[in-house]
């Protein structure tokens, strides 16, 4: 026989579900596409790869938190001819259920001006109906030789991108952010940006069941650049009422 206690907690939980689904908020664990981490250096010396599967991290959390990060530097070469595109000296990707998406980089451009690409993985998880977004991101560029300063432009008008609804750069646009950063002869230049700004959120079309990011940029030769980011959905307000609710239900059962 089951206890009257059992069938009141299984009752909570039916409850909290339908409440979930109502507002929209994910009822179940989200999910990675097997590269979570990328970058591609094109220069006039070649062209190279890098990628991190992901076997190379680690879940902290099954399902809903999954972290990684460059073991040591890494140097980009073109496979045909061995010449040095550039040189990864840091980078982490983390992915959270709620869901998030945070990409940080550190590269330096080899002897010629040199594109990058670095794509994070597509993060899936259950439709959100009624979601809002935010997203920032923060660069750093220095002047690496000494020469004429360091210049980081982005190759799509800005910098950073941040999509749902399909893996970048072909997904629903959320926001772009951070167009060009100068730093000075022999010196070093920061810029941040975020959307919408100040903490708040955005509301988007829904239902959002994935989301992803890319940062693609020109660095000036021989110099250096790194930044972070992150972009983030949630459920509207309500939704985040209901959760609430939901969670003091469960408290006093």
């Amino acid at each position: 026989m089951v206890s009257s206690s059992k069938l009141n907690v299984r009752g909570t939980l039916a409850a909290v579900a339908l409440l979930f689904a109502a507002a929209g908020l994910p009822t179940a664990f989200a999910d990675l596409s097997n590269i979570v981490f990328a970058i591609d250096a094109t220069s006039a010396t070649g062209q190279g790869t890098y990628t991190a599967g992901i076997a190379d991290g680690h879940w902290v959390i099954d399902g809903y938190l999954y972290e990684w990060s460059l073991a040591q530097p890494v140097e980009i070469r073109d496979p045909s001819n061995g010449m040095l595109i550039a040189t990864i000296t840091d980078a982490s990707a983390t992915y959270i259920g709620d869901p998030q998406v945070n990409l940080s980089f550190a590269v330096t451009a080899g002897p010629a001006l040199t594109d990058f690409t670095i794509k994070s993985s597509l993060l899936t998880f259950p439709a959100i109906n009624f979601p809002s977004a935010r997203a920032s991101a923060a660069f750093t560029v220095t002047d690496g030789d000494d020469e004429g300063g360091a210049t980081l432009t982005g190759l799509r008008g800005e910098a950073y991108l941040a999509q749902y609804n399909g893996f970048v750069p072909n997904g629903t646009e959320f926001t772009q952010l951070i167009q060009q950063v100068v730093a000075p002869l022999s010196g070093t230049a920061d810029l941040s940006e975020e959307y919408p700004g100040g903490g708040a959120y955005a509301a988007i079309a829904g239902p959002a069941t994935d989301m992803s990011s890319q940062i693609s940029f020109s660095l000036s030769a021989n110099d250096l650049a790194s930044g972070t980011s992150n972009f983030e959905i949630i459920p509207e307000p309500c939704g985040l009422l209901l959760l609430a609710v939901s969670a003091g239900l469960l408290r006093r059962r």
